[in-house]
């Protein structure tokens, strides 16, 4: 988003003259991929005045049914005539990203544009001015409400939303918190120009277009800020299109016929419209880096690195160092990998590629904005955890522990594993991560090995579940490197130690498990105290998560014997995620890798998910013979495919997570 023939074009789904979206688009195609359960939450249509302009602002109001909400957001959309959901390609951005948040807690509103859908006013002389006032509207609205807590309300923009949502946080002392999704932070002729070439490049133009391009779109956008009267400019502007189009070389003119953001003959009159309208006559003067240096309250900030309209640098930069040097330090900046404009998974992020993908918002994103917001509310409790009372006491033991011994110096806790993935079991482990400011003494670790050996279940023989607990100091991850080392880990495998007084058995603190384990907890973990993940961690390279693995099958099979269910299925995850680039449950795993098993060791597959379940006792003596061939075919298919990856060189790739389906 950086000048309007740009953002028309990708977030209004119409550009006038230019290329031609449909903003009646289709019915949503039910494209939607991401993890939303089942709703749990009602929607109200509301509608509020701007008494200041005279108008009714239209929206829809979503609320969870379960609890009070945890905070409150207005979602305030980018450039274009957009309704309520935020359309684009059949996707309902806006709609997804509010059900989500209210299925994580949260009050969500999402409003129709002055002049769009249900509201009143006239959208086409507005300006960025005019939506932030209608955004003020919507918090005043808001704090009438008895069941919205008024000191927890916050914006979501994306795109000149953004903008517009530091606009907003720079003058209200209502605002309590930003999210910029993709947000605009820079508005000057020469960064226009700039941000129009990365994407005219990503789009397949000639360095000889994009030199003539710039040259013209210079003079184009120098016209428009300094030539006050509107029927002069825009006979200035007609007048240089038309000499522009007219000496363009033949081969550049056919090679602009291609390229969506090129000038073209036929985009005369329509570019002329968009470029002298009141919106951009205003954004040409807009100072968005002034409005971040008066915003006081804790920002998050995301970017695409595959975003050629508002570009993740230097706009990370803008963002971090701006609020920073003025003494926010209250500020998370994200570049996230392989992602476009509006946030979706993508190749290259090029304009064509829109219209081909299937995922509405990246489902790292969604969880990215609600575990922030909500850390900075109140935390999500135990009782909103999808596992038995039992658990959840465990849970609280161990929390409650790790509080005691380490007070400040905690920094984080995360539950990950099974009790996230859907896939907790009879005789899953609880998995929680710690990261701390120090180390542990030995006193603390010998307080930790008593504690959890009270807390934690033992394999098949008691109700409560085993807990496997790691420690890491944040420097140890933050900067990453690799091997990565932790501080102290607690897991029923070494119980007989723990019971010998054996405090620290581990033979080395390097754990190339480390580089599996922070993986997971960005993509799918719950924080049960302190800060969000992408505060403390760094993410993990992909080669480093796969030299990972590489490294921890020779432990893995030597414990073949002594831990056969767990190695099993931990063999059917790896096996499963070097394949597909995914994380799996234990479960999820065994059931995909079952098929590609030779028929004859399925047995030992389908009876190490029958343990796991409960379903059957620890007992293997009947296909004793068939494990360690089985375990060596899924080592071998898995060596294989790692070597396979690592001679190819392709490390730009990223992991997901896969959800068990509780259908």
């Amino acid at each position: 988003m950086f000048y309007a023939d740009r953002i028309r074009l990708i977030l209004s789904c119409i550009f006038i003259g230019m290329i031609v979206f449909n903003n009646c688009l289709t019915e949503e195609t039910e494209r939607i991929i991401t993890m939303i359960k089942e709703p749990m939450f009602k929607s109200e249509e509301v509608s509020y005045q701007n008494n200041q302009a005279g108008i009714t602002i239209s929206g829809t109001l979503t609320l969870p049914t379960s609890t009070k909400p945890s905070a409150t957001v207005i979602l305030v959309p980018g450039y274009g005539p957009n309704d309520r959901d935020y359309v684009l390609f059949g996707h309902k951005r806006f709609m997804v990203l509010a059900e989500y948040l209210t299925q994580q807690g949260l009050a969500v509103l999402r409003f129709d544009k002055r002049g769009v859908g249900k509201s009143t006013g006239d959208y086409g002389s507005a300006t960025s001015r005019d939506f932030a006032d209608d955004v003020i509207a919507g918090i005043e609205y808001l704090k009438t409400r008895k069941d919205i807590d008024a000191s927890k309300l916050g914006l979501i923009g994306h795109s000149e939303g953004g903008m517009i949502s530091c606009m907003v946080a720079a003058e209200s002392d209502d605002v309590a918190f930003v999210v910029m999704m993709a947000g605009v932070v820079q508005a000057d002729v020469e960064d226009l120009v700039v941000q129009t070439a990365k994407q005219m490049k990503a789009d397949g133009a000639s360095d000889e277009l994009i030199t003539q391009d710039g040259k013209f779109r210079t003079q184009i956008l120098t016209i428009v800020q300094q030539e006050s009267d509107v029927e002069l400019a825009k006979t200035k502007l007609q007048t240089l299109m038309q000499d522009y189009w007219t000496n363009l070389p033949e081969p550049l003119k056919q090679e602009s016929e291609e390229i969506q953001f090129a000038i073209t003959a036929a985009k005369i009159d329509g570019m002329t419209q968009v470029f002298n309208s009141p919106w951009y006559r205003y954004f040409l003067h807009c100072k968005p880096v002034e409005m971040l240096k008066q915003i006081t309250v804790p920002v998050l900030a995301l970017y695409g690195n595959r975003d050629w309209i508002a570009s993740s640098q230097p706009s990370v930069s803008i963002v971090s160092e701006t609020l920073k040097v003025l003494g926010n330090n209250n500020v998370t900046a994200l570049e996230l990998p392989n992602l476009n404009h509006s946030l979706q998974t993508c190749q290259t992020g090029a304009l064509a590629e829109y219209a081909t993908i299937e995922e509405t918002i990246a489902p790292e994103v969604l969880k990215i904005i609600s575990e922030w917001i909500l850390n900075r509310s109140e935390k999500r409790s135990l009782a909103n955890l999808e596992i038995d009372s039992n658990a959840k006491k465990q849970i609280h033991n161990c929390l409650n522990l790790v509080k005691e011994i380490f007070g400040q110096d905690l920094l984080g806790v995360y539950l990950y594993g099974s009790s996230i993935l859907g896939g907790l079991q009879k005789y899953s482990d609880i998995d929680l991560f710690v990261v701390s400011s120090r180390a542990t003494t030995r006193e603390e670790k010998a307080k930790l090995t008593t504690s959890l050996l009270k807390f934690s279940g033992i394999y098949m023989k008691s109700q409560e579940l085993p807990i496997e607990m790691t420690i890491v100091e944040k420097s140890e991850l933050n900067p990453w490197h690799y091997p990565p080392r932790f501080d102290f880990q607690y897991g029923e495998w070494l119980r007989k130690q723990f019971e010998h007084v054996n405090i620290e058995p581990w033979p080395t603190k390097e754990m190339p498990d480390l580089a599996l384990i922070v993986t997971q907890i960005f993509l799918a973990s719950t924080t049960l105290a302190g800060a969000s993940p992408d505060q403390l961690l760094c993410k993990v390279p992909y080669k480093d998560f796969m030299t990972a693995i590489k490294d921890a099958l020779p432990n893995l099979m030597s414990e073949l014997n002594s831990d056969t269910r767990n190695v099993l299925l931990t063999f059917a995850r790896i096996w499963s995620t070097v394949t597909t680039d995914a994380i799996y449950s234990k479960l999820s795993a065994a059931d995909l890798v079952s098929n590609r098993l030779p028929e004859r060791y399925r047995p030992v597959m389908e009876r190490a998910k029958a343990i796991c379940k409960g379903e059957e006792k620890e007992y293997w003596d009947d296909i004793q013979k068939l494990i360690k061939p089985c375990a060596d075919f899924m080592l071998s298919e898995i060596t294989n495919k790692i070597s396979e990856v690592m001679k190819s060189d392709d490390f730009d790739r990223s992991i997901k997570i896969i959800y068990k389906n509780k259908s």
